[in-house]
């Protein structure tokens, strides 16, 4: 998955870089990580994600973004969250300094790593108060709340049950996982 250069990029190589390639690629101290390709569920499941938090979005201060903004972490990582939302967007160039929602779809081939090490540098990001992980393969949403006392989980398992995301403004916004899983799991609405 590694794109090994002969030698370390810097930070301004990879962004140079960054801006034409076709392929997205993970930075981090130095070295340059092409991003995995996805599945048809993986990418109905995004454009489910982005349609309907879109709508819940709509005439808030807030917006979410596709895989295509680049989030930038205070560890020096540069990668490409499947989504994300933020109040007030930041940016240095086109990666994405506050977020306040992160979504990753998980695969075979990256659910330890968006698990592990990217939640350990996620959780870095002062912005941060929402992580989800959605299973492309079956029904099932973890999501991680930043509280007072750490972070907590609650799964969804359900189709009937709701993602609920607190804006800073004080409002609600969900969605159904039946939304979310729509033309993705055989017992879910086409």
């Amino acid at each position: 998955m590694s794109t090994q250069p002969n030698h370390l990029l810097s930070v301004e190589e990879y962004l140079r870089f960054e801006a034409t390639s076709e392929v997205r690629h993970e930075y981090f101290r130095g070295e340059v990580f092409a991003m995995a390709g996805g599945t048809p569920s993986h990418a109905r499941i995004l454009v489910n994600l982005i349609r309907e938090f879109g709508i819940g979005l709509r005439g808030c201060a807030c917006e979410i973004f596709g895989s295509g903004l680049g989030v930038k972490l205070p560890s020096g990582l540069y990668t490409y969250p499947d989504a994300s939302i933020s109040c007030s967007p930041q940016f240095e160039g086109n990666f994405l300094l506050n977020p306040l929602v992160l979504f990753e779809i998980l695969s075979e081939s990256t659910e330890a790593y968006d698990r592990g090490k990217k939640f350990q540098q996620y959780r870095e990001l002062s912005s941060l108060q929402t992580y989800v992980l959605i299973a492309q393969d079956s029904l099932y949403v973890e999501q991680y709340k930043r509280g007072q006392g750490g972070w907590t989980m609650q799964d969804l398992t359900a189709l009937a049950h709701k993602l609920i995301l607190d804006l800073p403004s004080g409002e609600l916004v969900s969605v159904d996982l039946s939304l979310l899983y729509e033309g993705v799991l055989t017992d879910s609405p086409s």
